[in-house]
């Protein structure tokens, strides 16, 4: 079986001897032939010459500025969510220095504790 260290040597040789090899027609040639092909054949997809495109963009700005309109008409007054009322969260203990209390639904608190252990830095290597 070949060590990963030889494919790695041949890549490398391959791919130095690729690139020193030289270009297939001179780079002046290339741009001119590039040129030549971009001239030849524009094709600008804007503006749109066909009337599905014009009627289709026409639809999507209608669409959006309706969906606007109606998104606006429902947030009136009154339209938002009531508030939680605080009997739906269960009381907790009180949290000592550096804990979080955060409730995921009303059921299941979160507790996170953001403090330093108490005991002291350790030197590493308990895992």
């Amino acid at each position: 079986m070949e060590e990963e260290g030889d494919r790695g040597a041949r890549l490398g040789d391959a791919l130095r001897t690729w690139a020193a090899r030289p270009p297939h027609r001179p780079p002046t040639a290339a741009a001119r032939e590039i040129r030549a092909r971009l001239t030849a054949h524009p094709t600008s997809a804007w503006p749109p010459r066909h009337g599905w495109a014009w009627a289709t963009a026409g639809a999507l700005v209608v669409a959006v500025g309706l969906g606007g309109l109606l998104r606006l008409g429902r947030s009136g007054p009154g339209t938002e969510a009531p508030p939680v009322a605080s009997a739906a969260v269960p009381a907790a203990a009180p949290l000592g220095d550096g804990e979080v209390l955060i409730w995921l639904d009303a059921e299941t608190p979160l507790f996170m504790t953001f403090a330093p252990p108490r005991g002291g830095r350790s030197t590493g290597g308990g895992s």
